[in-house]
């Protein structure tokens, strides 16, 4: 059986204060500005929303879909970073946008190996 769960998508990670919104699901993104991949930020961004159900949105577009290799590239390292500051936070999921159609299977290898 599903339970449905209401969450809130913010690009805050501190938008939780008192007196405001308080709801236990929360989906932060990772181009929110008190977001980055150092232990400073995560730990900072880890206390704030301690005891939530997390998810978090990934910051790349469409995956496999630039035609250059450079930023096809790019793309995966930032999804590489985002999948492992996930685990750091305890994040259940990561939302990530892929191309259209269906992927090779360079693409599938690369994507299961992020």
């Amino acid at each position: 059986m599903v339970k449905t769960k209401i969450g809130l998508k913010v690009w805050d990670v501190s938008y939780n204060k008192p007196g405001k919104v308080t709801l236990s699901v929360m989906e932060i993104a990772s181009k929110d500005t008190k977001f980055g991949f150092r232990k400073k930020s995560l730990d900072e961004v880890k206390s704030l929303i301690k005891g939530k159900d997390l998810s978090m949105h990934t910051q790349t577009k469409r995956i496999f879909t630039d035609k250059n290799k450079v930023l096809r590239e790019l793309e995966i390292v930032t999804l590489r970073a985002e999948v492992l500051a996930c685990n750091y936070l305890g994040c259940k999921e990561l939302i990530v946008h892929m191309k259209q159609g269906k992927l090779t299977s360079l693409e599938v290898n690369f994507f299961q190996n992020c």
